[in-house]
Order: C-alpha cells, then sequence, then structure tokens
C-alpha cells in the first residue's frame, strides 16, 4: 500500500551507511508485512497492527546486515531506536553474543521498550543470542496443528509460540509469497504488543511479557511444569486474550462513599455500562 506504514525519513541501512534504501534481501519486507501491512484495503495481507479505517503502526526499518548481521550494526539500531521513542524492538534475528548488544538491549529495556526475538531454526534445544537474553521475548514457532515446528528452536529461555510454517506475506517487486521460520512468529508478538499498548500505553515490557505468558493457549500434546514447556514455553499466541488481558479502565475518586461522590472513568470502550456495587450499606471499594 505505498509503504504508508513505513517511515523512509528515520530508516536506516547501518551497511551502507545510508538512509532507508529499497533492501537487496526479502526478508526485512516480509517481517514488516505481518506487522503491518494495512488492513481492509483491498491489497494483498493484512498485517497483526496494520489499522482498521486507521493510521496503524509506524514501521522504522534498520538494515543491520543480510544474512550475517553485524553485533555493532545491532547495538548501533537499538540505541537509535531508544532514541526514536519507539515502543518495541522486532529482531528477527540471531547474532553471537557480544557486550554492546548485551548493553544495548538493557538500556532499551529500562527505557520501557519490548524486545522480541526469534529462537532460530536449527530445530535443537538451544534459544540463540539474543533471544538468550532476560531481557527479550523469546518466540518460537508452531506448525497449523499447534505443534512445534520441527525447525524451531526451544529449551531454557523461550518465552512463547506464534505461527510460523507457510506464511504468506508482503515481498520484493510489489508481490507476495509464503516463506517458513522463527522470523515471522515474532512479528505476530511485536504487532499483538502494540495493540496491547494501543488500549493500555502505560504498560511496563515486564507488565507485557506476563500478560503474553498468562493468556497463551496450552496447546495440547504437551506437558507443562508451572505452565511451562521446553518447547513451545507458556503456550500459543492468543491475541485476543492478550489485548483484552492489557485493557485497564482506569477509575478515579475517593476510596470512602458517604451518600453521594462523583468518579472519574477513563479509557472506557464506547457504549459500555459500568455497575458500582458496594461491599456494606456504608462503605465501599473501588478496584
Amino acid at each position: 500500500d505505498s509503504y504508508s506504514h513505513v517511515s523512509t525519513t528515520l530508516g536506516y541501512d547501518y551497511t551502507g551507511p545510508c538512509t532507508y534504501q529499497t533492501p537487496s534481501s526479502f526478508h526485512g519486507t516480509f517481517v514488516a508485512g505481518i506487522l503491518g501491512a494495512k488492513t481492509n484495503n483491498g491489497i494483498g495481507v493484512s498485517g497483526v497492527s496494520g489499522g482498521n479505517n486507521s493510521s496503524g503502526i509506524t514501521i522504522i526499518p534498520y538494515c543491520v546486515g543480510n544474512n550475517f548481521p553485524s553485533s555493532m550494526y545491532i547495538s548501533s539500531a537499538i540505541l537509535d531506536a531508544v532514541e526514536e521513542n519507539v515502543d518495541v524492538i522486532n529482531m528477527s534475528l540471531g547474532v553471537s553474543q557480544s557486550s554492546d548488544v548485551v548493553s544495548a538491549i538493557e538500556y532499551a529495556y529500562f527505557h520501557d521498550i519490548s524486545i522480541v526475538c526469534i529462537t532460530h531454526n536449527q530445530g535443537v534445544s538451544n534459544i540463540v543470542f539474543p533471544a538468550s537474553n532476560q531481557y527479550t521475548i523469546a518466540v518460537g514457532a508452531t506448525e497449523q496443528n499447534d505443534q512445534r515446528c520441527d525447525f524451531s528452536n526451544y529449551g531454557t529461555g523461550i518465552d512463547l509460540v506464534a505461527p510460523g510454517r507457510d506464511i504468506y506475506s508482503t515481498t520484493l517487486t510489489n508481490s507476495y509469497t509464503s516463506d517458513s521460520g522463527t522470523s515471522y512468529s515474532a512479528p505476530q508478538i511485536s504487532g499483538v504488543i502494540a495493540l496491547m499498548l494501543s488500549v493500555n500505553p502505560n504498560l511496563s515490557p515486564s507488565e507485557i511479557r506476563t500478560i503474553l505468558r498468562n493468556t497463551a493457549k496450552k496447546v495440547s500434546g504437551y506437558t507443562y511444569t508451572d505452565g511451562w514447556n521446553q518447547e513451545v514455553g507458556y503456550g500459543r499466541l492468543d491475541a485476543y486474550e492478550a489485548v483484552k488481558a492489557a485493557f485497564k479502565i482506569n477509575i478515579t475518586g475517593p476510596d470512602m462513599m458517604c451518600e453521594e461522590e462523583i468518579y472519574d472513568l477513563g479509557n472506557m470502550p464506547a457504549d459500555n455500562l459500568v455497575t458500582l456495587n458496594t461491599s456494606s450499606p456504608t462503605t465501599t471499594d473501588i478496584s
């Protein structure tokens, strides 16, 4: 849709170095389509957070290398993203652990930015970096039958999974194709985080991860210990339940009600009725 969601002025190619340009690899374009392709415009595919008769998200594309990303470029991109006050960083990539990337991830996390990464595609019990970092959300991939894709890495540190087999999205030369990989599971999580923040912009990265874990669907075929399984983490992404859990009505007013008090309700959905029940004839608890 003419790249209306992609900020070409803020985007940057660190391998150039130069400002945004059409990439030589389809990978970033494919991820971007899953995230934010315009919804219900009659063209191609719909992104998770592409907006429905609204602006949807803004994507800032940072190119840190094709096939073999550079740690130096990744850390620079993360720090630049913080400067641009982004809400979510999606890294559909793996790289050798380095102190500069670790520091950049921590810096972003403590600036209230959620960082979503992939477990990777070797089909082994090993979560690659940066998904292995404690401040990221580690995402694996599932088949159409809700079972772990055979290529999806798993093990200690995995948070949850999302569909990753035969995903259809945008590619180069204004066309569309299907592809498979954990790279395409992660932007589904990132897109849902954007939706969560649209109904509750005050959520912290820690709260977001907790909601995603608690609302993930416990798919059958796995044994969960304390709600977690090494192959699918806390379960498969449930977008509806995650956004619903993120929504909070803000109630402000006095703690005690005598005969009549006024309370302000913020972040209310349209056309909803609120009923306030008191715990006794003389006192009430507001929650």
